[in-house]
């Protein structure tokens, strides 16, 4: 069965859902408004944090699967806590494959689709599958592991934290008040509603700088070293298929 990893250390907010619901009304002037509803808060804070994993693809999971004789494509993982977005790399038996595209496969080999063997290379299909090329010859249960950017968990507990990078609870506040600014338009509402959105889309851009700024870099490493067969580098991977050696 597949095996989820939902690590400890994911960044989360420093306020609880219910503490984040009372900075949102309190902002808002609208702490006794029967209309701003808690679900309403806690809907517009859940939104905001999917749509900051959806733009910058910030938060990863890992998840190890398996392969099955003579199946080429498997879903990308999709369980309720962590439904992927994109996938970053796909490991089999603990070695990378290479991420190739269909006419790109098709050139190296005309007839690709019905190729099986020990799989080195994987495509995308559309954006609910992978493929593996070759097709897998042999069935194993934990031969996959996936990394892969994905949405957080819903947060619906009222002492629960929100995924979100370090430093961020305030790009949460922005967006649930532009929401209920929007919701309280026919109101004081109204005069805020340009404010929030300015401050919510301030946050975001500024996220993905600070995303990019933490993220590791990806180096292409070439030379003898980086030319063995079955030799992963940053950036470059020759398959263990060919018989490449380094130079004497």
């Amino acid at each position: 069965m597949a095996d989820i990893l939902n690590p400890a250390f994911s960044p989360r907010s420093i306020w609880t859902l219910s503490e984040l619901r009372d900075r949102v009304r309190g902002k808002l002037g609208l702490r006794n408004a029967a209309f701003l509803t808690d679900d309403d808060v806690s809907d517009y804070l859940n939104e905001a944090q999917v749509e900051i994993a959806r733009t910058w693809k910030w938060f990863r999971q890992t998840l190890t699967t398996g392969t099955i004789a003579g199946q080429a494509e498997y879903n990308l993982p999709q369980p309720a806590a962590a439904r992927c977005l994109s996938i970053e790399e796909i490991y089999h038996n603990s070695l990378p494959l290479a991420f190739a595209r269909p006419e790109t496969v098709a050139a190296w080999e005309w007839n690709w689709r019905f190729q099986s063997g020990l799989p080195w290379a994987w495509l995308v299909r559309g954006d609910h599958a992978y493929r593996l090329y070759p097709t897998p010859d042999a069935t194993a249960g934990t031969a996959i592991l996936l990394v892969y950017a994905s949405l957080p968990p819903e947060v619906t507990a009222t002492e629960d934290k929100f995924y979100v990078p370090h430093g961020w609870d305030t790009a949460l506040i922005h967006y649930g008040c532009w929401q209920g600014s929007i919701k309280d338009a026919h109101g004081e509402g109204a005069r805020r509603v340009d404010l929030f959105e300015r401050l919510w889309l301030r946050d975001l851009k500024a996220i993905g700088d600070d995303v990019h700024d933490a993220a590791e870099p990806h180096v292409a490493a070439f030379g003898a070293d980086n030319l063995r067969a079955s030799t992963t580098r940053p950036g470059v991977y020759v398959p263990y298929f060919t018989n490449i050696g380094p130079p004497v």
